[in-house]
């Protein structure tokens, strides 16, 4: 079980630690503000995941609450100035947070995060939401190298 690093939410939105592994591998890397909806990338058995925290707040605090109720749901995204297009996610209402259900979905928000794109998302049943992903700093770039998805050279 990895360790939990939590770096709490502030007026300024900045990509965080929020999980490690025993090794001190960065698994999963949180933004948001108090105020502004977070995201998050999490990358663990050679998967990488991708949420969307539908509120402010502690991003890193709410992914480390346990929640079993669920729902699956349809997303309508259009990433920069691309195509609309629509995917998959698991939304847990009691933590407000939704998942990417694949990876190639991960991928793409992963991609705008990297090139700093606005993303226009909404959830099935949700308000639109107007994502901006933080600059990219040493937590997100450590996050993006230990990742063997990121980063097929690590473990």
């Amino acid at each position: 079980m990895g360790s939990l690093a939590f770096a709490s939410a502030s007026d300024m939105d900045t990509w965080r630690v929020a999980s490690t592994s025993d090794e001190g591998t960065v698994l999963t890397v949180v933004s948001g503000t108090d105020t502004k909806a977070g995201t998050f990338f999490s990358c663990t058995n050679g998967t990488l995941k991708f949420g969307v925290g539908l509120e402010g707040g502690d991003l890193a605090e709410t992914l480390a609450t346990d929640t079993h109720r669920q729902s699956r749901r349809q997303a309508e995204t259009t990433i920069g100035d691309g195509e609309t297009f629509e995917s998959d996610w698991t939304y847990l209402p009691s933590m407000k947070v939704a998942i990417a259900r694949n990876e190639v979905t991960a991928k793409k928000f992963y991609n705008a995060a990297v090139r700093k794109d606005t993303v226009s998302w909404k959830l099935d049943r949700k308000s639109e939401i107007e994502l901006s992903f933080p600059e990219l700093n040493d937590a997100f770039k450590s996050f993006a190298n230990d990742c063997s998805v990121t980063n097929p050279d690590a473990q």
